[in-house]
């Protein structure tokens, strides 16, 4: 059999004495990722070694193993190896516990639309998945465009802690995203139904956000629309104004007095009320009152429109 490459064999031997020299100084989670890349220097060889010499089918299912599924091995038997049964053993497996912690965070810290192959990648190569792990995975998977993988993830995230309000959301999401409207809005209205009070402000900006989407795609334009205003008023500086005052904007059509066009023009008049120097809105809102007969209401905005300091 063809010996291994010295350069191959240098670089997985570098790696490897790197990590024996960090795990005896009982560093085991700065040790893993150096275990990982020497194995997968090796497993990487041994395919190429495959390859060159044809293989037999018990040797090809061998060669096939998945690489995160090797690793789970060996964080096991590094675990076990290297202390005495008993306490000192749940300790390592501890350690390890803080070391994956650790490197999901740095993971979680580091995704961007830019990293996300890459933070997907370093995800798969972690073996099994503690729940933060699997709505990383998700939320790399949303960046890549991988709607039905992210809805897995997810979900499987989901059956771990089918309680935290956060990873409900974020499933809503990803099934919104792959096109599940209604599984989306089901999911979504029972975090919602659960109270707004209950969920910190960022968690709960992130519901509005996402279940008006979904009440949007599944043809309730009013239900969207309040649950905007609603966003508007929980977080009136998640969104541009002129985002804002778009959607003020979609209701105003409809016939008046309709429920859908008093929506929309209570959200003009928050918008108003937040920015009450602002000509677009101003301008809208004058427009609207006009429109409906409004005509007080009317000439006070366009007084105050011709005011110098709005001018």
């Amino acid at each position: 059999m063809p010996a291994e490459s010295p350069a191959e064999a240098s670089l997985a031997d570098r790696y490897y004495a790197m990590a024996e020299a960090m795990n005896t100084r009982g560093a085991m989670e700065l040790a893993v990722p150096f275990y990982r890349q020497a194995v997968a220097l090796l497993l990487a060889e041994r395919q190429s070694l495959h390859q060159r010499l044809g293989s037999t089918a018990a040797d090809g299912e061998a060669a096939t193993l998945p690489l995160e599924e090797l690793h789970g091995l060996l964080e096991a038997t590094q675990a076990w190896d290297q202390h005495d049964p008993g306490s000192g053993a749940a300790a390592a497996m501890g350690a390890t516990e803080e070391g994956l912690e650790s490197r999901l965070a740095e993971l979680a810290e580091d995704l961007n639309s830019n990293t996300a192959e890459q933070v997907l990648a370093s995800l798969n190569s972690l073996g099994a998945l503690p729940v933060e792990g699997l709505a990383l995975r998700g939320k790399a998977q949303i960046l890549l465009g991988q709607s039905a993988q992210a809805v897995e993830s997810f979900e499987a995230a989901l059956e771990l802690a089918p309680e935290q309000p956060e990873l409900r959301i974020n499933t809503g999401a990803a099934r919104l995203a792959a096109g599940d409207v209604d599984g989306a809005v089901s999911l979504l209205q029972e975090v919602y139904n659960g109270g707004l009070e209950q969920l910190e402000p960022s968690i709960g900006s992130a519901l509005l956000r996402n279940f008006a989407s979904a009440a949007s795609q599944a043809g309730f334009p009013l239900e969207a629309l309040q649950l905007r205003r609603q966003w508007q008023q929980h977080d009136p500086e998640a969104m541009p104004l002129e985002r804002w005052l778009a959607w003020a904007q979609e209701g105003l059509a409809e016939p008046a007095g309709s429920s859908l066009q008093q929506e929309s023009l209570a959200l003009l008049e928050a918008l108003a009320q937040r920015h009450p120097s602002d000509r677009s809105v101003l301008e809208q809102l004058a427009a609207t009152y006009e429109a409906q007969g409004q005509f007080k209401e009317a000439s006070l905005l366009y007084r105050e429109l011709l005011r110098p300091a709005t001018l």
